[in-house]
């Protein structure tokens, strides 16, 4: 099993992200975010000293999460998005030695009520940004998110099957399913993504007083050790990234990876 954890959940500072996590035992990270700021807007200095604490503590990049399409369908950011900040995330995922980028299913209109359908474009940027991901040599992972058109496993696994591309796999994210309105993310929503599931968003969550509550992995609503049973059962190789979503961001980060370790022993 491939550990790995986002790295601002732990700290902002990459240094202080890889010095914790490799005290933890772990050896991969996803990098979203750095000295406030998301990739890939990073400056030439930052990526040099991100590559010298990379190889200084010997980790290695599992994905990389710039926030691509997590925008409104609005044609001037979709072009934003297709022509500037995509080719970026290629150019800096290259050079960090990953081939895994998240992006997301575009943000629904505040007032969308449509629990099943999604419009024809979401699959039209997605069918061009997995186009060039293929010439880039990167996979992309749609991220189900409760804001977005990809939003339950049910939907997200309808659009990546719709765009066709082996370029565009899944990062399921039970617990945003579960926030998206899934009211049973395992088995029923992993039962839709499971032969598209290339990585894995962990964190969990309890509904409180009409709304959610972050937990410690294990103590929430998801039911964890049955999902990490099934991927197992599912030769599932990707990794198992560990996004904590609460604070004091390092005490949770620690418990989280001791919870996630636990269960996948027990």
């Amino acid at each position: 099993m491939k550990i790995s954890i986002v790295t601002d959940e732990i700290s902002n500072d990459v240094d202080t992200a890889f010095e914790l996590g490799k005290d933890w035992g772990i050896e991969h990270f996803e990098l979203r975010g750095m000295n406030g700021k998301r990739v890939p807007d990073l400056s030439e200095a930052e990526i040099g000293y991100l590559l010298d604490r990379k190889e200084y503590y010997g980790v290695e990049i599992a994905a990389l999460s710039p926030g691509l399409f997590k925008i409104p369908l609005e044609q001037h950011l979709i072009r934003l998005h297709m022509e500037e900040r995509l080719p970026k995330s290629f150019r800096l995922a290259e050079r960090l030695g990953t081939k895994l980028i998240l992006v997301f299913g575009i943000i629904k209109p505040t007032e969308n009520e449509d629990v099943e359908g999604y419009p024809a474009q979401v699959v039209e940027v997605l069918s061009e940004a997995a186009g060039k991901a293929s010439e880039a040599g990167i996979t992309l992972l749609l991220e189900n998110e409760h804001i977005c058109w990809a939003d339950t496993g049910a939907r997200t696994a309808r659009i990546v099957r719709e765009v066709g591309s082996d370029h565009l796999r899944v990062n399921w994210d039970p617990c945003n399913a579960y926030v998206a309105g899934e009211q049973k993310p395992f088995p029923n929503g992993y039962e839709c993504v499971r032969d598209l599931v290339k990585h894995l968003h962990i964190k969990d969550t309890r509904k409180r007083d009409g709304g959610f509550e972050q937990a410690i992995v294990g103590e929430g609503d998801l039911l964890w050790k049955e999902q990490l049973r099934a991927l197992q059962r599912d030769s599932f190789d990707g990794f198992y990234t560990i996004e904590t979503h609460f604070g004091p961001r390092v005490k949770r980060s620690r418990q989280c990876v001791q919870a996630l370790r636990k269960m996948m022993s027990g």
